[in-house]
């Protein structure tokens, strides 16, 4: 099955000229999050699969565009119950917190271990990444920009973290307003 729904955002990040790092830390890069839902002509609501980018933190070129295509998965059930319950009525057993994708926020330790956590694959989501990057002092050699110009991961998955939050909300909406339409009452 193939469904195509294309939604055109813009993420602005504005940085102080100074980050909060240690100098011995290196920077984490950024990932966006993709949770994959899809609604039915009942109203069940799934998660289809998870899928992430890992963001640039710099490119060569100071604008770029790429067509991506990420694969998408979801946690393997391992109760037949939840199979049943995700046919019949919708709802799937989801991520307790979709960061885990990449790294939790409530991580702290050197190692990070997966392993256990059974995955089947759901497909792939194919998506157009244009960057642009710009700075107040030029660019002359790519080798030479300091830790403190590059994007703060936090700080860039706080931005996209609101604009998916404002995604939702505008989907929510749209539901709304959909609603009396695609009710029965209403043919």
């Amino acid at each position: 099955m193939t469904s195509i729904f294309s939604y055109l955002f813009n993420v602005t990040i504005i940085l102080p000229k100074t980050i909060d790092q240690p100098k011995d830390q290196p920077i984490n890069s950024a990932f966006i999050t993709f949770i994959i839902y899809s609604i039915d002509s009942w109203n069940k609501e799934r998660v289809e699969g998870y899928a992430s980018y890992q963001i640039p933190k710099f490119s060569t070129p100071i604008s770029y565009k790429n067509n991506i295509k990420l694969e998408a998965w979801l946690p393997k059930s391992r109760n037949c119950v939840h199979n049943l319950r995700r046919y019949f009525i919708g709802g799937t057993v989801k991520l307790a917190e979709p960061n885990y994708i990449s790294v939790p926020t409530n991580f702290n330790g050197k190692l990070l271990s997966k392993f256990g956590m059974e995955t089947e694959h759901r497909g792939s989501l194919n998506i157009t990444l244009s960057n642009l990057i710009q700075r107040s002092k030029s660019i002359e050699n790519i080798n030479n920009i300091n830790t403190s110009d590059i994007v703060s991961a936090q700080a860039l998955v706080k931005s996209v973290n609101n604009v998916m939050a404002s995604f939702k909300r505008a989907r929510q909406r749209m539901l709304l307003a959909c609603q009396p339409i695609l009710s029965p009452s209403h043919n």
